[in-house]
């Protein structure tokens, strides 16, 4: 997981940025749950990880009120978020989601007429 020092850091592709402290523990405890998806799904997604006490400026870009906060972004657009402690299963879903984009598809079968 890349630690983020600046907003260009941050790859246009899809993206996990995990917003966290050194010191907060259930901070620590995703970041292992994001490395071992990470570790599953780095062709697939950039996984980073952002200190907010050492980067305030992006922490106020993205509205970080809490730690852990885990923002998924395709592109320059921020296409979910979660406050808080998220277990490897949820988090898998919404990284699925993500990736393929389930709105959009639905939207294009919305708009299919018989």
């Amino acid at each position: 997981m890349k630690e983020v020092k600046d907003n260009i850091d941050i790859d246009d592709a899809h993206s996990v940025i995990l917003f966290a402290t050194a010191h907060c523990n259930p901070c620590k405890n995703m970041r292992k749950i994001i490395e071992n998806l990470e570790a599953s799904h780095s062709d697939k997604a950039k996984f980073y990880y952002l200190n907010t006490e050492k980067n305030e400026s992006l922490s106020k870009k993205y509205s970080i009120k809490s730690v852990p906060t885990i923002v998924f972004k395709k592109g320059n657009v921020v296409k979910d978020r979660f406050a808080g402690f998220i277990d490897n299963v949820d988090l898998e879903n919404k990284l699925m989601n993500l990736l393929f984009d389930f709105d959009e598809e639905m939207n294009d079968f919305n708009d299919f007429s018989f």
